[in-house]
């Protein structure tokens, strides 16, 4: 491999991670906005919606698996996450 080809491989993944971290902080401002609509709800001593109670649970993991996504990748041998670099 050339270093053309590791300078384009290099590109490609910094251009993944930054659509990633862009993806997470959108999906963090989601479920912000969820949970203040939670207790927003809880402290009028209304009940929730399913709506919300969906969303809310969507949101959290949407935040889960793209932060999982951002730290590593499955191993092909194992469970165990492969490290970033």
């Amino acid at each position: 491999m050339d270093m053309e080809e590791i300078d384009g491989l290099v590109c490609a993944a910094s251009d993944l991670t930054a659509r990633l971290h862009s993806e997470l902080a959108h999906a963090h401002a989601k479920l912000a906005i969820s949970r203040a609509r939670v207790h927003s709800i809880v402290a009028r001593g209304e009940a929730l919606p399913k709506e919300l109670i969906t969303d809310s649970i969507l949101a959290a993991e949407l935040v889960a698996v793209l932060f999982e996504v951002l730290n590593g990748v499955p191993s092909v041998d194992d469970d165990a996450p492969l490290k970033s670099a």
